[in-house]
């Protein structure tokens, strides 16, 4: 039988994580899909699960490279402005997760991303595919420089999250 300490622990990469930068994030909406191609829902909470993504999403699974979407605010406005649009609902990205504070890039690659008492590992760029395309002509091309279109995530430690939550970048040794 375990003990509290085995049945709780971090997993190693969590535990040897330490602030980069103090860049504050501010977690500002949630979003899931029932199923592939579904419309958008808009959360206020939301539990997520390790090693599994959003409770209650389509993209969530054990063992996938892509359990969460992230959203940059900031990026957003960019591709938005760029098409034209710049009142187009960020749920049209179909990210899950739409964050204030950060412009994502590919020195994010393999670090932490910590909302909350979620930590993320961010495993790439979320390119943008062409439903975006079918939604808002020219939005695809508009989210394709500098990482745009936010980043794939794989959950490294779960928990709720609220909008509102805060966070930040973390350094994973």
């Amino acid at each position: 039988m375990l003990g509290n300490s085995q049945l709780f622990r971090q997993p190693e990469r969590v535990q040897s994580a330490f602030i980069s930068k103090g860049i504050m994030i501010e977690l500002v909406g949630i979003a899931t899909r029932m199923r592939p191609k579904a419309p958008m829902q808009k959360h206020h909470h939301v539990t997520v699960q390790t090693d599994f993504g959003i409770v209650g999403d389509a993209r969530a699974k054990v063992n996938s490279k892509r359990q969460i979407t992230v959203l940059s605010a900031e990026s957003w406005s960019e591709a938005c402005a760029a098409i034209g649009k710049p009142t187009l609902d960020w749920t049209t990205r179909r990210a899950n997760l739409f964050i204030t504070g950060k412009k994502f890039g590919p020195e994010d690659k393999g670090k932490g991303l910590r909302i909350g008492a979620v930590t993320l590992l961010i495993v790439g760029e979320c390119d943008p595919c062409n439903r975006m395309e079918e939604q808002v002509p020219g939005l695809e091309a508009a989210l394709t420089p500098h990482w745009r279109g936010g980043v794939i995530c794989k959950v490294l430690r779960g928990d709720d999250l609220t909008i509102g939550d805060t966070g930040c970048i973390l350094e994973l040794s």
